[in-house]
């Protein structure tokens, strides 16, 4: 029977430190050679956090896309209250609808 490699060894609590900013929910850490975290994200995705504390939202394409859409779906709603409201500013009140 092989001896555990573990056995008597022990973590430095001064090495501990907190990395990461932002993250929601991570679990699942990865960490990989390079010195580099991966960790699984709620926004479906993963945080890649990178030894310098650099970091990425890596998410499906198709979430990309669906984000970008928000973005633009959220400026369209907001360029049309804007014109909404520049129109009835232009206008006469005589000409608004109700008066």
């Amino acid at each position: 029977m092989s001896m555990n490699p573990l056995k008597g060894w022990q973590v430095d609590r001064g090495q501990i430190r907190t990395i990461g900013t932002g993250l929601q929910r991570p679990e699942c850490i990865l960490a990989q050679r390079d010195g580099s975290l991966l960790a699984a994200d709620a926004r479906g995705g993963v945080m890649r956090i990178e030894p310098d504390g650099s970091q990425r939202l890596i998410v499906p394409v198709a979430e990309q896309i669906r984000r970008a859409g928000d973005a633009r779906h959220e400026h369209r709603q907001r360029q049309r209250k804007t014109n909404r409201c520049n129109l009835y500013q232009a206008e006469s009140p005589a000409r608004r609808p109700g008066y």
